[in-house]
């Protein structure tokens, strides 16, 4: 055996004997798994209204439907969840469920970004680079970029390294300097 998984007749039968009975049992399992979501959702639950969302974005238990899975985004996001406002921003970016709008996603990556989301993070920093929905900043591109970074995350250590070449030496120290401060006001509120 060179690398190569080995499964005998016995073994896959098993293995195909588990994936039917874990699919048939889970349907009934989803089908709740939405109405209890639903009954939590409708009371204002934002965990709820965040997992109705991402079921109907996956289309995982429901037939997939970008608009409602924005809805729910949407509601959530108002109430502060930081994965639901980073998701509708991503929403708002790529025209999906919603119209096309950077600017909006913009304001949702920020409200995600500034409770220590690193993905919106570099997001937004992405769209300061670009001018896409903000002015274009490549001051405000390497704070929020720096903030990504902070992750721990390489690949995002570097494109802040690339975003720190295209500053000057008083710009850079001045982005460091807000870079310092957000990354101290995110990590009071937590």
């Amino acid at each position: 055996m060179t690398g190569l998984l080995w499964v005998n007749t016995r073994n896959m039968k098993r293995y195909l004997f588990t994936i039917l009975f874990c699919l048939f049992f889970s349907m009934p399992l989803l089908a709740d798994n939405l109405s209890h979501w639903q009954r939590l959702a409708e009371k204002g639950s934002a965990n709820a209204q965040f997992n109705l969302g991402a079921m109907y974005d996956s289309g995982e238990g429901v037939p997939g439907d970008a608009a409602e899975a924005a809805k729910w985004y949407h509601q959530a996001a108002d109430q502060g969840h930081v994965n639901a406002q980073f998701n509708l921003g991503v929403m708002y970016a790529n025209g999906e469920g919603v119209t096309e709008n950077v600017a909006e996603a913009a304001t949702w990556y920020r409200k995600a970004a500034d409770q220590g989301d690193y993905r919106a993070q570099y997001n937004l920093g992405a769209l300061y680079a670009n001018g896409e929905g903000v002015p274009q900043s490549d001051s405000e591109s390497y704070v929020w970029l720096n903030l990504a970074a902070m992750s721990g995350n390489k690949s995002l250590a570097i494109k802040r390294d690339r975003a720190a070449e295209r500053l000057t030496t008083v710009e850079l120290d001045l982005a460091k300097q807000r870079a310092s401060k957000l990354f101290k006001e995110i990590q009071q509120q937590k």
